[in-house]
């Protein structure tokens, strides 16, 4: 009995592991990817600013 629930408790290990692994993977490569803009562009934040007026001078720059 003991055998049977190390080896499934190793399986669903490994499982998990390779899961995990895949998901890093998935995220780090949609990092690193190229956005939608075609020329780079700077843009700042102004302190306490909220999330409407940052999506509109967002869409004025057309990074949205």
């Amino acid at each position: 009995m003991w055998r049977s629930l190390a080896s499934n408790a190793l399986t669903l290990f490994i499982v998990v592991f390779v899961l995990i692994a895949g998901l890093i993977t998935w995220g780090q490569q949609r990092y690193v990817a190229p956005g939608p803009l075609t020329q780079t562009i700077c843009f700042k934040v102004g302190k306490g600013a909220t999330m409407s007026a940052v999506s509109s001078a967002l869409q004025q720059q057309g990074a949205v």
